[in-house]
């Protein structure tokens, strides 16, 4: 089994001045509130205790899931560093010896949605050393680089791919469309897909923004030459890669795909933790078979 969280969207100022959509979320209107209120980000006690339930149903899972956005909303003034340490600290007191898988999220950057692909981002060691009690071990430092790592998860056979999925979105900026690989992202990506599939293994690819239509504006969610590309590569590997997990959507959704008539793997976006958009909070366990990957089921817990 593994665990996989996503959308924490942490709001240190719930119940005070500052707070994510301001009077509804602060003092009186949050007093009989502590773990979180309908239109407001999560307070840390909604975060603390949906991590506490989790370890009380699964104890110790093969590996522990994030896909993106441990920050609240509207966090410009705020930063993220703060709030993704701290995220980052209510996890490993929850689960002290996992593996910990994250992903970077759109609202994990400043300003929401910022990479400055052409000239570097120091934004991204930064979040990885706020995320120093939850880093996993890695080869080699890809995530300061460019935001991706490659994790392996424990038995031998077991490989999850989590992606840099802010630099694909048609919301990033500074825009840098006109370069073909932003941080050698692809390139990374097919090397790691051949290498596993010459050594016999298997794939998750995860990531915060998924590679579809978005469900709230039904529209396209990634520029189309960063998704042609990508599902070009998830057709040319679809007997490696497992399943594509993601999050952003606030909703527990799948899409079913295919490139030219040939299926892709199946695509998985989890819900939310935090009840901005009206939506219970919510995470997921999920059953997998070792062997190869295959999603068996899984649990939604609300």
């Amino acid at each position: 089994k593994f665990v996989w969280f996503s959308d924490i969207h942490f709001d240190p100022l719930y119940g005070r001045a500052g707070a994510v959509n301001g009077a509804s979320c602060i003092n009186g209107s949050v007093s009989d509130a502590p773990w979180g209120k309908l239109g407001c980000d999560s307070p840390v006690d909604l975060v603390r205790s949906s991590l506490g339930y989790a370890q009380s149903i699964v104890s110790d899972p093969d590996f522990f899931l994030i896909t993106g956005d441990l920050c609240r909303h509207k966090n410009d003034d705020l930063g993220v560093v703060a709030m993704l340490s701290e995220v980052a600290d209510k996890m490993r007191q929850s689960y002290n010896s996992t593996i910990f898988v994250p992903s970077m999220g759109n609202n994990d950057v400043v300003p929401d949605y910022h990479l400055d692909v052409l000239g570097g981002d120091n934004q991204l060691g930064e979040i990885r050393e706020a995320l120093s009690d939850i880093f996993p071990r890695i080869r080699n430092d890809t995530f300061t680089r460019g935001g991706y790592l490659s994790v392996n998860v424990p038995g031998g056979l077991a490989v999850v791919l989590s992606l840099n999925t802010v630099i694909y979105s048609v919301w990033h900026s500074p825009n840098s469309t006109g370069v073909g690989d932003p941080f050698g992202q692809f390139a990374w990506l097919e090397m790691e897909l051949a290498t596993m599939r010459r050594e016999g293994r298997w794939i998750y690819v995860s990531g915060h923004i998924p590679p579809t239509v978005g469900s709230y504006r039904r529209t396209q969610l990634w520029y189309g030459k960063y998704l042609d590309r990508y599902l070009a590569l998830m057709l040319e590997y679809s007997d490696v890669v497992a399943a594509q997990l993601f999050g952003h959507v606030h909703s527990d959704e799948f899409r079913v795909a295919s490139l030219g008539g040939n299926p892709l793997p199946p695509l998985l976006m989890t819900g939310a933790l935090t009840p901005v958009y009206l939506n219970n909070p919510n995470f997921r366990v999920v059953r997998y078979n070792r062997l190869d990957g295959t999603i068996l089921d899984y649990d939604t817990y609300f």
